[in-house]
């Protein structure tokens, strides 16, 4: 159903990605490209050749480096981003210790405590 996408959005790195998963549907063993691939070309379809932002905001433990997987997961959605970057639609691989962080410089939320309270297990 994608490939009637190819008039408006053939031109977009997004859509070589839906060939790139056809041809090699391993290529990410736990990222959910397709997923991501198809929340990007809704945007494209939305917002047009206007610049916006894919966050993947997903949840890693304080000690992601000691797990492979965690650093598997995060080297996929890096090369992902990468394939992807000279799109309108720019992916960023965001976890919630790097979005509170973020926060953090800017004002935190008052309910900063409570997530990291909550979701900021070490494992």
């Amino acid at each position: 159903s994608y490939d009637r996408l190819r008039p408006s959005h053939g031109h977009s790195p997004w859509f070589e990605q839906v060939q790139q998963l056809r041809a090699t549907p391993d290529r990410y063993q736990f990222l959910d490209a397709g997923q991501l691939v198809k929340h990007a070309l809704g945007l494209m379809s939305r917002y047009g050749s206007r610049e916006v932002r894919l966050v993947y905001l997903h949840w890693e433990p304080g000690n992601a480096e000691d797990w492979p997987e965690c650093r598997q997961h995060r080297t996929e959605a890096d090369d992902l981003a990468a394939r992807v970057r000279h799109s309108t639609v720019r992916l960023v691989p965001l976890s919630y210790h790097e979005l509170w962080a973020e926060w953090e410089r800017q004002g935190p939320p008052p309910h900063l405590p409570y997530l990291r309270t909550r979701y900021g297990r070490e494992a």
